[in-house]
């Protein structure tokens, strides 16, 4: 597949891509800022002048010697401190009398030490870590503080570091502080030592048996003091190779107890080299702006089905975007009968259906996922091209969709329906995304658009020996026709159900359509139209109705007739509800990518036609898709269609 060009990467914007920018300018910020400051702000600090009391607060400053009459220190009041007691440890501090306890820690190369405070309400008690080289605990030694005080003043505190020779830190022996700037009482420090796990990129390492348990942080770790470095994640990528087979449905789910950590899971193809820059296959939450960094919702699932010729080694990412803690990744691969492709949304649904039946395509095409009539008419111009169709929302062009033309190698992309369906604002991102060539199929109408599709396809084929008619102003008819229409190359034309369109009965009789097929009963498309269509091209054009006495009913004998026709197989069986058109137009161009039917059946309760249609080809099936949530096609109905396997 071929690699993202510069101008796509440029142009892409993904929900990661945000946060973790805002989350660097952030730390940034926070640092310069800590510079300035007498007290910590939020996030790792870098080298800082640190004035220990703020002004007007009273404190008696605790001398270094043991002269008359003046206290003697404590043995962990300065550097070096004592050995770090095993966690948690439990202490007393007092801004007045006893400002320090300082614990001695070895950390090696790669060690990551994660450390928490906790204190009294009304006291400000903090983490601060000296270096090596440090002989006391004064502003000019000070090396690395924990975060979050200044800004939100709600413990706990916590200090992440990692020993990173590239950012100036060697292994040997550190001295963490607890210090209290304001207040007295207890306080308890919890602590980690983290080794190096390799894992921070790609290749990573194994994907461990399910499931397991790992440390993650959103923490930036900032260059000692005269290094000329960026700062750089502290973890924040734990990335895991899975080994996947063609048709492997591989589901991962990532969840945590600490409040403070937010995950989300991405899984990238077999050709990406870098968590950091390469295009993603997949990845689900809700979209967080940087101006609004709620957190997503937990736990984050990942549900992807390899598609063909997909087979390989994949990578998946746990990826920290705020705080530290303990995550627990479940994960299953297998090969069942019956998957669901779903997504939180109807985008997100097609954005399924494509990945889980598209590795990779030259032509993409794309249409509005808000309305029916032009995705309908869209099937042909896939077959046509061989590509998928991608479901747009009609103003704005999601970053998912950008991610995924990104990941398919897509180089043109073809829209399909004038402004109002997508809009010139959709058709511009497109066009500055730095593709060969973006292109606008549409009419002054459905019907004209539909017409226009046409006649593509016969521009692209050469010839249209057959096209579907289908009802214009309804969608059911036309979900069953898109598998058969794609495998065949072959128009979807929209009708009015009354009287046959100008533009339809033009194209048909300029191109010598020698079979044309209606889905739908007389309700659907009229007798009236039918004649009509009978008396194209000097009455030579065949007409054949397929029809039932619903639309469940029709989806059934429209499988059945393109079967027999050797059109499709039943190896692949797309199911929708019959009741809404978002998850099937997707579905059915995806169905034909897999020369499969489409059935449809009601939301919650299994349709006879659908089950007999299952039941008849139980033998010949290999696998069921279900095309949507429970909220479109519900659990019941999906469990009836598992008990039909065998």
């Amino acid at each position: 597949m071929p690699a993202p060009t510069p101008e796509k990467k440029v142009t892409l914007m993904t929900r990661r891509a945000t946060k973790r920018r805002f989350s660097a300018m952030m730390a940034i910020t926070v640092a310069f800022a800590l510079m300035l400051a007498s007290v910590p702000a939020s996030g790792a600090t870098a080298p800082v002048a640190r004035t220990r009391p703020q002004a007007g607060v009273a404190r008696v400053a605790p001398e270094r010697t043991a002269a008359s009459g003046i206290r003697t220190l404590a043995a962990d009041d300065d550097i070096p401190g004592v050995a770090i007691l095993p966690s948690p440890i439990t202490g007393t501090l007092s801004a007045t009398s006893d400002i320090d306890d300082v614990f001695a820690v070895n950390l090696n190369d790669g060690d990551t030490l994660s450390a928490t405070i906790t204190g009294p309400a009304g006291s400000y008690f903090d983490l601060w870590l000296y270096m090596p080289t440090a002989t006391t605990v004064d502003d000019v030694d000070l090396s690395y503080g924990s975060n979050a005080p200044d800004v939100d003043f709600v413990y706990p505190f916590t200090l992440d570091f990692k020993v990173d020779a590239t950012m100036g830190y060697a292994p040997g022996t550190y001295y963490l502080d607890a210090y209290a700037a304001q207040g007295s009482g207890t306080y308890t420090i919890t602590w980690r030592i983290i080794p190096e796990d390799g894992d921070n990129d790609i290749p990573g390492t194994a994907l461990p048996a399910s499931p397991f348990t790992r440390w993650n942080s959103a923490s930036l770790l900032l260059p000692a003091f005269g290094v000329d470095k960026d700062p750089v994640w502290i973890d924040m990528f734990d990335v895991y190779s899975v080994d996947l087979a063609e048709g492997d449905q591989f589901t991962a789910t990532v969840s945590t107890t600490d409040s403070d950590l937010d995950m989300e899971l991405l899984l990238y193809p077999p050709h990406a080299s870098n968590v950091d820059t390469d295009g993603l296959v997949y990845y689900e939450d809700a979209w967080v702006s940087a101006s609004d960094l709620t957190k997503a919702g937990m736990p984050d699932t990942v549900h992807f089905i390899v598609p063909p010729g997909g087979a390989g080694t994949y990578y998946l990412s746990a990826e920290a975007w705020g705080g530290n803690g303990d995550y627990t990744v479940t994960w299953s691969v297998d090969q069942n009968m019956l998957v669901r492709m779903q997504g939180a949304n109807r985008y997100a649904t097609g954005l399924s259906i494509v990945r889980g039946t598209t590795l990779a395509s030259k032509y993409a095409i794309i249409a509005s996922g808000a309305n029916y009539p032009d995705a309908l008419s869209a099937a042909g111009v896939a077959g046509a091209y061989e590509a998928p169709l991608l479901l747009t929302n009609p103003t704005t062009l999601l970053d998912d969709l950008k991610v995924q033309l990104i990941e398919l190698g897509v180089t043109d992309v073809i829209v399909i329906g004038g402004t109002p369906a997508v809009s010139s604002g959709v058709y511009t991102t497109l066009d500055n995304m730095g593709f060969n060539s973006v292109e606008r199929l549409a009419g002054t109408d459905r019907y004209a658009t539909s017409a226009a599709c046409a006649a593509r396809v016969a521009q692209i084929t050469g010839t249209v020996p057959g096209a579907f008619v289908v009802r214009g102003d309804s969608f059911p008819d036309a979900l069953a026709v898109a598998p058969f229409a794609y495998t065949q190359a072959m128009p979807v034309l929209l009708t009015r159900t009354t009287a046959l369109p100008a533009g339809i009965a033009s194209f048909l009789d300029v191109n010598n359509v020698a079979d044309v097929y209606i889905a739908g009963g007389t309700s659907a498309v009229s007798g009236a139209v039918a004649t009509s269509l009978d008396g194209l091209n000097e009455g030579t054009t065949a007409v054949t109705r397929i029809a039932g006495d619903d639309r469940y009913e029709t989806a059934r004998k429209v499988a059945d007739f393109g079967v027999g026709a050797g059109w499709g197989t039943y190896s692949f069986v797309g199911v929708a509800t019959g009741s809404n058109f978002p998850d099937a137009l997707a579905g059915g161009v995806g169905c034909g990518r897999m020369n499969g039917v489409m059935l449809l059946t009601k939301p919650t309760a299994l349709s006879p036609w659908c089950a007999g249609a299952i039941t008849a080809n139980a033998g010949s099936i290999e696998r069921v898709a279900v095309f949507g949530s429970s909220a479109a096609v519900s659990a019941g109905v999906y469990n009836a269609i598992n008990a039909l396997l065998p």
